[in-house]
């Protein structure tokens, strides 16, 4: 088996502690998006590494912030709105950024991460859900090749016809008025 077939192998799991502590809500995943998130949601802007005051885009290397200004829509935009040059002068190296700390971030201990890759892999299937929802119950069609796609019959739902069997329309009866 790969080591990353299973979702109990993802390895260390992170936690946002700032969440914790101050919104009471839990922010846990692996230790670059913990950390991007605790970037983006927690430092103001002249707390981070670098970042552009033009975008407010931040990050923690310097190669980012200048890929930034070629490939972030927002930064292209603001310059197009504003009608103004691109220039380097927009781009900030804070000489004293805030580190992140163990008081802001913390790695999990092993067995709670492997709970917590394991229940994130039981949520339900985003596609499947967003197709029963959009797609009713289409007996002809529902047993063809997107049946993984769509929910399951119950009980007090009507069978379901197999790729095999024809679809026989009932005789229409009309009631004069």
């Amino acid at each position: 088996m790969s080591q990353f077939s299973s979702s109990s192998q993802r390895g260390r799991a992170y936690q946002c502690l700032k969440c914790y502590h101050r919104m009471d809500t839990v922010y846990i995943e692996a230790k670059y998006r913990v950390y991007n998130h605790f970037l983006k949601e927690h430092m103001s802007l002249d707390q981070a590494p670098y970042y552009c005051r033009l975008c407010f885009f931040r990050c923690f290397k310097r190669e980012e912030l200048e890929k930034n200004v070629h490939s972030f829509r927002r930064h292209a935009l603001v310059l197009q709105e504003k009608n103004i040059p691109d220039s380097p002068e927009f781009l900030f190296s804070n000489p004293s950024p805030y580190l992140i700390t163990d008081r802001d971030v913390t790695a999990l201990p092993a067995e709670v991460c492997k709970r917590h890759w394991l229940s994130i892999s039981k949520k339900p299937d985003i596609l499947s859900q967003a197709i029963q929802s959009v797609l009713p119950d289409l007996s002809p069609v529902s047993n063809w090749p997107l049946s993984p796609f769509l929910q399951q019959s119950s009980p007090e739902q009507p069978s379901r016809l197999t790729p095999i069997q024809t679809f026989q329309p009932q005789p229409i009866t009309y009631v004069n008025l």
